[in-house]
């Protein structure tokens, strides 16, 4: 076995994302594994502000033991969103707002009325626009996992045999790459870590519990 990080991107990652944790604690019980090891860690980054359940009878991916990032708040409107952006870059010296283009909609009235505490309604410009006062927080939420990973104990109830740690963790992206979130999360996970591996669900899952 090895490290193992997975970052599921909007609504299609993260039910990727639960089924596969699921799965992986099935199989894992089946060798007398009795939870998911730190050594794994599971990302759910997303708009809404509550994280997602299902399918039943699968809970959040809090109760599986991962983590969720929303790129929402509650009482948060795209409105809003885009008038703390444009004042940031307004109070630079330059006050230039051309990192803006192509990222913001272009009907930004049709953007308004989009319930933003509940997704980006497979918008990609809306998903971009949430995603940048963000960035900081993904960062440090993927670094919080990686420090999980590092830890001494990370291992968890796995037997030493079935180890295969050389230090190296394997990062995963996961998402539909239709909507906001997924495009953008996606795109600045790859740009952190640098590469991701595209694998079937069924091949996933196989490689977490593959014996060295």
């Amino acid at each position: 076995m090895r490290k193992f990080l997975v970052i599921g991107c909007g609504g299609s990652g993260g039910t990727t994302l639960r089924l596969m944790m699921d799965q992986l604690q099935a199989d894992l019980r089946t060798m007398g594994i009795s939870s998911l090891p730190d050594a794994w860690q599971f990302v759910h980054v997303d708009v809404p502000v509550p994280p997602d359940t299902g399918p039943a009878p699968i809970g959040t991916i809090r109760d599986l033991g991962g983590t969720y990032l929303s790129f929402s708040a509650p009482g948060n409107s795209y409105q809003n969103t885009a008038q703390n952006l444009e004042a940031m870059l307004g109070g630079r010296a330059d006050s230039n707002f051309a990192p803006l283009l192509g990222w913001a909609p272009k009907d930004s009235a049709a953007a308004n009325i989009i319930p933003i505490t509940h997704g980006a309604g497979q918008y990609r410009s809306v998903g971009r626009m949430l995603t940048l006062p963000r960035l900081r927080k993904l960062v440090s939420t993927l670094e919080d996992a990686q420090a999980r990973m590092s830890a001494p104990d990370a291992w968890g109830d796995v037997p030493i045999h079935m180890r295969r740690d050389h230090g190296a963790v394997i990062p995963i992206i996961i998402g539909s790459m239709a909507g906001g979130s997924e495009h953008r999360c996606s795109s600045t996970s790859r740009a952190w870590w640098g590469h991701f591996r595209a694998l079937t669900l069924p091949k996933l899952v196989q490689s977490f519990t593959q014996r060295p």
